[in-house]
């Protein structure tokens, strides 16, 4: 996983069970869709940083079976229940809370149910912009030739998964991935997105070439295009681009 992330992804849980907290309510567990989940990484930061109160169900889905195996192994390693069943046994060996939670191979909301909904949705999709040739050799990063096609399909879909008593829906946004477009999905489907948590991150030449021949120029086609916002640096030998990393809720 991407050291960086745990940081960003810590800072925005408090923001996220803020938001849960003003909709739901009962003794039902808080249904928590992480999408895309890879490692499991979010989910489980949220889990761990959730009100002792909660009680989670947490859904890991993922297109690749490598990346759900592993969201399982660190699922249960962090002493969460593997079966929806668990919410209302004994609680969690981690810290008494009757959490449990489920792993699914899915591309994007394939294979999930809308019932029940969920309370909340999480999202860190791959957002890199570049080639036909970037998407064969790194589908793990790429996000359509400007990074915001994952955004479009999950701002398209996701409402018909959230909770009719209110939801909440957090997504982890870099500033290669046309933000306009993203901003605009999620406002087409009733979901203003504003941030709640944000860092700065560096990139130079070499890495994106390295990720794939090519990538840096096409995100500086793309900066000229309007569709990727970042600074660029230029220290008189080497080009670096600075950009933000947001969470973004709604």
């Amino acid at each position: 996983f991407d050291i960086l992330n745990v940081g960003l992804f810590a800072r925005s849980a408090s923001a996220c069970w803020e938001r849960v907290a003003d909709h739901h309510r009962g003794a039902d567990p808080v249904r928590v869709l992480d999408l895309g989940c890879g490692c499991g990484l979010w989910g489980l930061i949220l889990y761990r940083l959730a009100p002792p109160s909660l009680s989670l169900h947490v859904v890991f889905s993922d297109v690749c079976h490598e990346a759900v195996k592993l969201a399982e192994y660190n699922s249960a390693a962090n002493g969460m229940r593997a079966d929806a069943a668990a919410a209302t046994e004994a609680g969690s060996a981690c810290d008494g809370k009757k959490s449990s939670f489920v792993c699914i191979c899915s591309d994007m909301f394939g294979a999930i149910t809308p019932e029940p909904p969920f309370d909340l949705v999480v999202f860190n999709p791959p957002q890199t912009g570049g080639s036909d040739a970037f998407a064969t050799t790194r589908p793990d990063k790429w996000g359509g030739a400007d990074g915001s096609l994952y955004f479009g399909l999950c701002a398209e879909l996701v409402p018909h998964f959230l909770s009719p008593a209110g939801a909440t829906v957090a997504v982890a946004h870099i500033g290669l991935a046309a933000p306009s477009r993203v901003h605009a999905a999620f406002a087409a489907a009733g979901l203003e997105l504003s941030s709640v948590a944000e860092q700065h991150r560096v990139f130079g030449r070499d890495e994106m070439d390295a990720i794939s021949p090519g990538l840096f120029e096409w995100q500086l086609q793309k900066r000229l295009e309007g569709l990727a916002e970042f600074e660029l640096e230029e220290d008189g030998v080497k080009q670096r681009g600075r950009m933000r990393q947001r969470i973004l809720v709604a």
